[in-house]
């Protein structure tokens, strides 16, 4: 109770000195496409298709506001309306300012079909950016999280999760250090660049 009485205190200095953040233009964003569906409409006429990006960073208000523009119960003209989410649980590290993995985990189902039946899943383990000995050494890093089930989401082993290279990559380098400061960090990794330009590691 006493912490609902500071939260309506809140809301009533932000209304005296007439400023607004994030989270107040989120909520009337969600009430205002609750109450004129031709927002909604509006947008899917003009979007095709929609991607939604680290869609592990979505908080529960995100994630109801775009339920609202791009999907619906089975009777609305929404349902079925092309939506894909790009993200990873396991990195979902915003939880501290509202973000909630469980929105990537439950987008099949809350984003779905025409016909009502569950978005398909699709798993992108393949990591083109990283050598196989660093993949290795991520994935030894992440067990734990594989271990967690509540992460995986239906029908996706702990193996599905394991990054690994193209199968023609080859090589990679993992070197650990610490630093006192961020200028100290900053230039040991020009220095390693440079090293690198030098015997050719890199061009």
């Amino acid at each position: 109770r006493e912490l609902m009485q500071l939260v309506q205190q809140y809301q009533e200095l932000k209304r005296r000195l007439g400023v607004v953040e994030f989270a107040d233009q989120l909520r009337e964003a969600v009430r205002l496409v609750g109450r004129v569906p031709d927002v909604g409409r509006e947008l899917r006429r003009r979007f095709k298709v929609v991607l939604l990006d680290e869609y592990q960073d979505t908080s529960s208000a995100q994630a109801q506001l775009l339920r609202a523009l791009f999907t619906g119960p089975p009777s609305s003209d929404a349902m079925g309306f092309p939506v894909t989410a790009v993200g990873d649980p396991y990195q979902a590290i915003y939880g501290w300012r509202g973000a909630a993995a469980g929105n990537i985990l439950e987008f099949p189902y809350q984003f779905r079909r025409g016909d009502g039946s569950p978005a398909s899943r699709l798993t992108l383990s393949i990591n083109r950016r990283s050598k196989p000995v660093i993949l290795d050494l991520a994935n030894q890093l992440a067990e734990p999280l594989r271990a967690d089930r509540r992460l995986l989401g239906d029908g996706v082993s702990p193996q599905q999760r394991l990054l690994r290279a193209p199968d023609d990559s080859r090589g990679g380098i993992v070197r650990a250090a610490s630093f006192d400061t961020w200028p100290q960090e900053v230039e040991w990794l020009a220095d390693q660049v440079l090293a690198a330009r030098r015997t050719g590691q890199v061009t």
